[in-house]
């Protein structure tokens, strides 16, 4: 869409230990949608658990990965490192998180069913989902949008 590629990923496979993971089928996929987009297209990546988050280290004083990312985060996100990955969104933790590493940007989105079992929000994060922009320039940008 307007010379951006967007690629969404199934983050909620398990594996025999019970780990958010990407599928080896999907991995397969994945490393050949990359090798036709080329290393020059902007990319932006969506998933549902993330990537990357600082979640439970912010909200539980903890470090968790079995719950907080999926397990083989680091083997994608190397396989990423030649191409032009501008934006990751992801969801899974209902807080509003933003990270920027190796000139990407990882968006964590809140949720927009919080009010169900979360009247008022969940930490500073209120119901809402994320608004994505992309201009003419290939520039991308985004939003939160709280209701």
């Amino acid at each position: 869409h307007k010379g951006v590629h967007f690629i969404v990923l199934n983050s909620n496979e398990q594996d025999g230990k019970g780990e958010y993971r990407l599928g080896e089928g999907q991995i397969a996929w994945l490393r050949k949608d990359l090798k036709a987009v080329g290393t020059d297209v902007p990319i932006v990546l969506a998933m549902h658990v993330p990537m990357l988050s600082l979640y439970y280290p912010a909200i539980e004083g903890r470090y968790v990965t079995s719950d907080g990312m999926f397990s083989n985060y680091k083997e994608v996100w190397d396989m990423l490192r030649d191409y032009r990955v501008e934006l990751v969104l992801q969801g899974h933790q209902h807080v509003y998180e933003e990270i920027y590493t190796r000139k990407t940007q990882f968006v964590t989105g809140g949720a927009i069913c919080d009010n169900w079992w979360l009247e008022g929000g969940f930490g500073d994060t209120f119901s809402g989902y994320l608004m994505v922009y992309v201009d003419r320039d290939d520039r991308i940008t985004w939003e939160y949008v709280c209701f």
